[in-house]
């Protein structure tokens, strides 16, 4: 439902914002977008393997198991969080390079390269909240949750864009949204499982290893899906040019 209403939303307010905008710097925000999409990969899989184990222990009633997971998953995203950040700090110049970024669009690129991070982090650091109403199959007040904030999205956009406030505007309203939904996401975890205590200290080697292995093989196809969809986004801007 959530991405039905994405695309809805998106066919009746993309042409407004392409034309307030400009071609290049929708583009400039359309490249980034994509970069942003390879830190997908810093998931590692996690999501998968999280979820997975966070079903296993609630289908049999282990709630000293499911808060092992979820602490040790927290964890995990936690570090992968912070390799977004500081790969999108040192990518900054390289990527401006490697990707033909105009001098005048620099400084937006570097800005929201860091926004956009920002809001990827912060999706990490909670995923595991994402994961435990995954496995509770809590389904329909997540999917709510996530049409509720791509209405929010949407309009915020186009607010945003007709205030004259570019390219940087709309990655704010992206990471506010997304902050709102992580917000919402983890409130209803509270009220759905209030038996979950996901915390830093109670981290596990043991079953670190165990969700690590089982999220190589989903990372092999995050790998595969990330490449597919992202990777034509930078080949176009780099021999064509932002307005491309």
């Amino acid at each position: 439902l959530s991405m039905v209403v994405s695309i809805g939303l998106g066919m009746a307010v993309l042409p407004i914002i392409i034309r307030r905008l400009g071609n290049e710097a929708h583009g400039l925000w359309g490249l980034v977008a994509g970069f942003v999409g390879f830190y997908g990969l810093f998931d590692f899989g996690l999501s998968q393997a999280v979820s997975r184990y966070l079903g296993n222990a609630i289908g049999a009633k282990d709630i000293k198991e499911f808060n092992r997971v979820a602490s040790t998953g927290k964890c995990l995203f936690s570090c992968a969080s912070l390799l977004v950040i500081l790969v999108a700090v040192i990518m900054i110049e390289p990527a401006q390079s490697i990707l033909n970024i105009p001098a005048e669009y620099a400084k937006q690129f570097g800005v929201l390269v860091l926004l956009s991070a920002t809001g990827v982090t912060i999706s990490l650091v909670m995923a595991v909240y994402v994961g435990a109403l995954l496995a509770t199959e809590d389904f329909v007040p997540l999917s709510c949750i996530r049409t509720g904030v791509a209405v929010i999205r949407s309009l915020g956009s186009l607010l945003v864009v007709l205030a004259g406030k570019g390219v940087v505007g709309l990655a704010v309203v992206s990471v506010a949204s997304g902050v709102l939904e992580q917000f919402i996401i983890f409130l209803r975890c509270r009220i759905r499982l209030p038996q979950l205590r996901a915390s830093f200290f109670a981290f596990e080697t043991k079953m670190a290893r165990t969700l690590l292995g089982f999220a190589v093989a989903s990372f092999v196809v995050i790998i595969a899906e990330v490449l597919r969809s992202k990777l034509d986004v930078m080949l176009v801007t780099r021999f064509g040019g932002l307005s491309q």
